[in-house]
């Protein structure tokens, strides 16, 4: 169950008209399977969610359709712990992973909240106005 919102739309348009960007902070709750342990059956788990949506649009025959999309968590939290004190519990993903499927490294768009999240959000704002101006 995830009703994750989609919020705080920035969207800029290119000045061709047939390309764009854009920028949603996305916040709610799920409810995620969570392993406490790798032996321990998982167990259905109340989360809270945010994170940013960058996502880049083209438009075909009219109409914008979406070319890219990526989700940067900023904190997944259980709803009984709160992001201040637990902004993403340890094995997070664990329902996600498979056999065989494991990274070889850290996602490079995982930036968990923290009081350098903000000046992380200005940098990207800043870095997308300058393409865009």
């Amino acid at each position: 169950m995830g009703l994750i919102m989609a919020i705080q739309p920035l969207v800029q348009v290119a000045k061709n008209g047939k390309t764009a960007r854009g920028q949603w902070m996305g916040f709610g709750p799920t409810a995620l399977p969570e392993q406490t342990s790798p032996d321990a059956e998982p167990t259905l788990t109340a989360f809270w969610m945010c994170g940013i949506y960058n996502m880049e649009y083209i438009k075909e025959n009219g109409t914008w359709m979406i070319k890219n999309l990526l989700y940067s968590y900023a904190f997944v939290t259980p709803f009984d712990k709160g992001w201040v004190k637990q902004p993403m519990p340890k094995n997070y993903g664990s329902f996600l992973k498979q056999p065989g499927g494991e990274p070889d490294k850290p996602p490079s768009n995982f930036q968990p909240y923290g009081p350098d999240v903000s000046e992380y959000i200005n940098i990207k704002l800043m870095e997308r106005e300058k393409q865009y101006s």
